[in-house]
């Protein structure tokens, strides 16, 4: 039994009063925990989504936006209607509450095209209402990443026809009349001077110039990064740059090094795999880890959580344990996780819909990516020593 605080029970009983929700806070405040204490409490039929299979992985049975309503990867213009599909339709006829997770990234366009398409298999005068009807409850943080927009001449028609990039910016957003939640309390961030600092990021507090005097020693040029042995946290905009400084420091490292092949079981795309399915690593290797772990069963305090960095010390591959000693200088143990795979069937119990998450497969490995792949993309507010 997970114990959530005050804030985090405030918002799970305004979720289950039926209420449309846009659900904010800061990185670390347990948005992820308020969503899932909210499915496991309601009786309702649930379909949870997420812009990237990546950010899918961290709420329970979440699918893609995508592959879940069978929208194609492109851009919706504001004319744009969908074409009908029986399963769709048995599908959107099921739901009764959607969930959409960092819905910082979902761009204008695709929300409104899910707004159109519940409109669309709605029935009776639920097709002229937001989303066909459904309660609505958005996740996420508009101070994180934004949506993806390739060129100017889609940042052009985003902000022509549907008044910018944002989910927030469209008439969509405006119908759905959200009620706001803010979450305040940071469980994740520790270090309050780096949670100081990054609130400054945040704000773009007038002070935020002194705030980051102390950070200035603490940055490095890549190229003196590349040709140093030092324990080095790179942050970057592109894998294949993340790639070369992982390949560099792994050989640097003059330590035992193991081997890992991630187990694919029945259908899991490559493309969504969470880590690397060949994985090797090395002892004195910094990583960070992908996966939450609690204290105990009943316990609020967290082992480790995501977004964790920390150095590997000992493993045992038989076992499937590796040990990491974290920033912080505790010792966890970490196993191998297991992602699951799902797709959303709608069935028939009683005379009553039911929409149900069948498994298709499974992705097991252990939850940790070398260090120094630290895109933009992984945004869990971390500190690192050197960052470039």
């Amino acid at each position: 039994m997970i114990t959530l605080n005050e804030e985090q029970q405030h918002a799970v009983a305004i979720a289950l009063a039926g209420n449309n929700i846009f659900l904010t806070g800061k990185a670390g405040t347990g948005k992820t925990v308020v969503i899932n204490e909210f499915r496991r409490s309601s009786n309702k039929n649930i379909i949870t989504l997420a812009p990237t299979a990546f950010a899918a992985t961290n709420l329970d049975e979440a699918l893609t936006i995508h592959s879940a309503l069978k929208l194609p990867a492109t851009f919706f213009n504001s004319d744009w209607e969908p074409s009908y599909n029986k399963t769709m339709a048995e599908l959107c006829d099921a739901v009764d509450v959607i969930i959409i997770d960092e819905i910082s990234m979902v761009r204008a366009d695709l929300f409104c095209a899910i707004d159109k398409l519940f409109c669309f298999y709605a029935k009776g005068n639920d097709c002229c209402r937001p989303f066909g009807g459904k309660q609505i409850i958005v996740v996420g943080d508009f101070y994180q990443l934004p949506p993806v927009v390739k060129n100017n001449e889609v940042f052009e028609v985003l902000n022509e026809e549907f008044n910018g990039i944002y989910a927030f910016n469209t008439l969509s957003w405006q119908h759905a009349k959200f009620t706001n939640i803010f979450l305040n309390k940071v469980h994740r961030q520790k270090d309050m001077r780096h949670l100081i600092l990054l609130n400054a990021i945040r704000f773009n507090d007038p002070d935020l110039a002194r705030h980051l005097e102390f950070s200035k020693l603490n940055v490095i040029d890549n190229s003196i990064a590349l040709s140093n042995n030092k324990n080095i946290c790179c942050v970057c905009c592109t894998k294949t740059v993340a790639n070369k400084i992982n390949l560099h420091a792994y050989n640097l490292l003059d330590s035992p090094a193991f081997h890992n092949i991630g187990e694919i079981i029945g259908k899991f795309p490559k493309s969504d795999l969470p880590v690397e399915q060949i994985l090797s690593l090395k002892l004195q290797e910094k990583v960070v880890i992908l996966a939450n772990k609690r204290a105990g069963f009943r316990h609020s305090e967290y082992l480790y959580t995501n977004g964790d960095i920390g150095e590997i010390i000992d493993f045992d591959n038989d076992k499937k344990i590796v040990s990491i000693k974290l920033l912080s200088g505790t010792i966890v143990n970490i196993s191998v996780t297991e992602w699951e795979n799902y797709e959303y069937k709608v069935k028939v119990e009683n005379g009553v819909k039911k929409i149900v998450t069948e498994l298709v497969g499974k992705f097991i490995q252990y939850p940790m990516p070398q260090l120094m792949l630290l895109l933009f993309i992984n945004h869990k507010e971390k500190p690192c020593h050197i960052c470039i």
